[in-house]
């Protein structure tokens, strides 16, 4: 199965593509076996674009304060939920 996938995402100069980068990430995490390990996608911690610097790739300053904050609160969560509190 994981060379269908390998062929499907592979473009004509042999690079990966985006969705096979991403699905290959997705089956590594699920692969993990361990409850402390967990995905958190760079979209679930900035959701909001105008946080990005000029060049809308990287954070701005006061986006890396807002993904330091949202990632706080999702660490908390996960934790609780681990504990079952």
């Amino acid at each position: 199965m994981a060379m269908d996938l390998v062929r499907l995402y592979l473009t004509e100069k042999g690079q990966t593509t985006l969705p096979y980068q991403i699905l290959t990430i997705n089956q590594a995490a699920s692969a993990v076996g361990d409850q402390r390990f967990h995905l958190i996608k760079g979209e679930e911690v900035l959701k909001d674009f105008t946080y990005l610097s000029t060049d809308l790739l990287h954070p701005s300053d006061n986006g890396h304060i807002r993904m330091g904050a949202n990632l706080a609160v999702r660490l908390i969560e996960e934790r609780k939920r681990s504990f079952g509190v």
